[in-house]
């Protein structure tokens, strides 16, 4: 009785796998990011109370060290997660955004805040 065998290589299937499921937790983690961003930008404030202009409402303006208050929501309600290509963003086309940023960063803070958590879905089996 012979024995024969034959092997086949799954590389191709196993690299794409990993692929897609390297994009699903990039988009994860951005996701992640965004509603942590929206989350604090949307807490409670303990800055000055102002009006604002044109409107007769009040809001209450970020202190320092805080992520930006929301005055009209136009910012907070811009900052959307998006897969682009083989990667994952985070961003705002808001036109103050570069500004706000600057002042009171939000962008730039928010991933090293989920730090542990973003490492926990980048260190779940992924095969």
């Amino acid at each position: 009785m012979a024995l024969s065998w034959q092997l086949e290589s799954n590389v191709d299937q196993a690299v794409g796998e990993l692929e897609r499921v390297a994009r699903e937790r990039e988009l994860e983690i951005a996701e992640l990011i965004a509603g942590h961003i929206a989350e604090q930008m949307r807490a409670p404030k303990s800055g000055r109370t102002y009006k604002v202009p044109g409107t007769g409402v009040t809001y209450t303006a970020s202190a320092a060290g805080e992520y930006p208050a929301v005055k009209t929501g136009r910012l907070v309600e811009s900052i959307r997660a998006v897969a682009a290509g083989d990667q994952a963003v985070v961003g705002t086309n808001h036109p103050s955004a570069e500004v706000v940023e600057q002042l009171r960063p939000f962008l730039a803070r928010a991933s090293a805040e989920l730090y542990d958590q973003i490492k926990a879905i980048l260190e779940r089996p992924w095969l």
